[in-house]
């Protein structure tokens, strides 16, 4: 998370982290198994001090960067969300190994420069100010340290059941409207996400290698969502579309898309898809949406009381010259 975040979004001090990462995709190991391949065949396979921005409460710190490298900075803009992360984190064997420090993405003056050997943003980057956390990402990182970024649709999917999909998408473009209605400028952090990382991540090519790798994961999925497509995959809403916000992919990148339902989808029931609706940020009052959750619960009991949630993920993977 970032500066932003303080104003708009993660910085209530009773916001719930258990519940959002109830209603979060769980992150495979083969994901991490990947970032770590990718630095050691592409960076400089070091593995003495690292960085995870934007931690929320220490979820990618915890499972990718404490175990794997010397020495780890975890940074977030909103106090009570490190205090969560230092509960989660702060266990005897990390003792010396993690620093906390209260920052957003846009700020890396408190960090060596040029002295980090992996920098990571999960789910973070489309609340900061992309042409200030990107030049600062680069300062922070040695030469062939690797730059690892992650964002998944803020709407999964739901699969095979049109009428559960039909009533879940109208829940979303409320959402959408009490956004507009909630706070303007939280429109403008959101809608240059509607590209998922293609459109925020935006790679000097002075300052990081060609090649740049990025993966879009499930994006066949697509063509089954109301408000998907090529130009706007991760939109949320109709009304919620702003379309300002142009590619960021360079001409040298490299890009893929992959189809792994099997890891970035999971069986979920009703209540699941009510607990994600509490935990989206800004929040949606449900009395809003009170005939839309009855559709919801009757299309999915009527197919057993489960359905499959399913998300678009894109990962960014660049190494510093």
């Amino acid at each position: 998370m970032t500066v932003h975040e303080k104003e708009f979004g993660f910085s209530e001090s009773d916001f719930d982290w258990e519940r959002y990462a109830r209603v979060r995709p769980k992150y495979p190991q083969h994901l991490w198994n990947h970032i770590l391949d990718h630095h050691r065949k592409h960076g400089n396979g070091k593995f003495e001090v690292a960085h995870d921005i934007g931690s929320g409460f220490g979820i990618v710190a915890e499972n990718l960067l404490l175990p794997n490298f010397g020495h780890v900075f975890v940074s977030d803009p909103v106090s009570h969300n490190l205090d969560a992360a230092k509960f989660r984190l702060n266990k005897r064997s990390n003792k010396g190994k993690v620093k906390f420090h209260e920052a957003g993405a846009e700020d890396g003056s408190w960090l060596p420069s040029g002295q980090i050997d992996m920098v990571t943003a999960f789910e973070c980057l489309h609340w900061s100010d992309s042409t200030k956390s990107m030049p600062a990402i680069a300062s922070q990182l040695r030469s062939g340290g690797t730059f690892a970024a992650l964002y998944y649709s803020p709407r999964p999917l739901i699969r095979n059941n049109r009428r559960a999909d039909k009533a879940w998408t109208s829940i979303f473009e409320k959402f959408a409207q009490c956004c507009y209605e909630s706070n303007h400028t939280t429109v403008d952090f959101m809608a240059q996400c509607y590209d998922g990382l293609d459109g925020i991540v935006r790679l000097s090519t002075d300052k990081f290698k060609p090649g740049v790798l990025r993966q879009t994961i499930n994006q066949p999925l697509l063509e089954e969502s109301p408000y998907g497509g090529a130009r706007n995959p991760f939109q949320i809403g109709p009304r919620h579309s702003r379309g300002r916000f142009t590619t960021q992919v360079g001409p040298e990148d490299h890009v893929e898309t992959i189809v792994d339902e099997d890891n970035w989808s999971q069986q979920v029931d009703a209540e699941w898809l009510k607990d994600f609706v509490k935990s989206l940020q800004p929040k949606l009052p449900l009395d809003r949406v009170v005939e839309e959750f009855k559709e919801l619960d009757k299309a999915i009991e009527e197919e057993g009381g489960k359905t499959r949630a399913a998300w678009i993920v894109q990962i960014t993977l660049a190494t510093r010259r």
